[in-house]
């Protein structure tokens, strides 16, 4: 996190540690954030623009071998404002809302001017940039990424947002049908992603006590090209 944090703001970005948190029962807990919680922020032609804030909590997964994450969050505000652009969120025991999800707080005209003064950073931007002038940047100009070729949201997905957010009528057994909808969605996915990254699925296997024997023509290397795409 702080390579990547320090390789787009800079090498003075404040590191991200991980912190015990102290006096919790039956379970350890991790807080993975920055020291200084003023968060990284991200200038536009050498002018500070945006303020990035990441918080992770962290347990220990069932098996008390890996850390797993608990709740996290990321925020982009404004540089100087106190309410965040927008925000993705995640809470593995979340009931009332989707585990994972992404929100937005500000007003469309907050989110047209900051895109309104985007800098060269991309194509997109330098697009946005030059049309500034003629054509006011609309919220659906912006892209939010969701997980990639593996891992984005399945139909199943939105149509359980779209009961859950707008009250759309379904009948009483319909969550029942998307659960077993996106079920099956998350098998096919988990098969795609251990053809992208099979050592990774044979390192998990073995130490679950599973014996993998490799093919004859050796291991599968990863798809790199895959596994970095955005």
């Amino acid at each position: 996190m702080t390579a990547s944090a320090r390789a787009v703001a800079g090498p003075n970005t404040d590191p991200f540690r991980a912190t015990a948190v102290q006096g919790v029962a039956s379970l350890d807990r991790f807080v993975v954030r920055q020291g200084e919680r003023t968060g990284i922020v991200l200038t536009v032609d050498k002018a500070p623009t945006l303020r990035l804030q990441v918080d992770y909590r962290c347990v220990w997964d069932h098996r008390r071998m890996f850390l797993a994450v608990e709740t996290s969050y990321t925020k982009v505000s404004a540089f100087g404002a106190t309410e965040p652009l927008f925000r993705y969120d995640y809470n593995r025991s979340a009931q009332s809302a989707p585990a994972a999800h992404f929100q937005i707080h500000a007003h469309r005209d907050a989110i047209s001017y900051t895109m309104a003064n985007a800098g060269a950073g991309s194509s997109r931007s330098r697009a946005r940039a030059k049309g500034a002038g003629r054509r006011i940047p609309q919220l659906s100009d912006l892209h939010f990424t969701l997980g990639g070729h593996r891992f984005r949201p399945c139909l199943e997905d939105i149509l359980e947002m779209l009961i859950d957010e707008f009250g759309v009528d379904a009948p009483k057994d319909a969550r029942e049908t998307l659960a077993d909808g996106r079920e099956r969605w998350r098998i096919k996915q988990v098969g795609a992603s251990v053809r992208d990254a099979p050592k990774a699925a044979v390192d998990v296997l073995e130490s679950l006590g599973y014996a993998v024997t490799p093919p004859a023509t050796g291991r599968k290397r990863n798809r790199r090209d895959r596994l970095r795409a955005y």
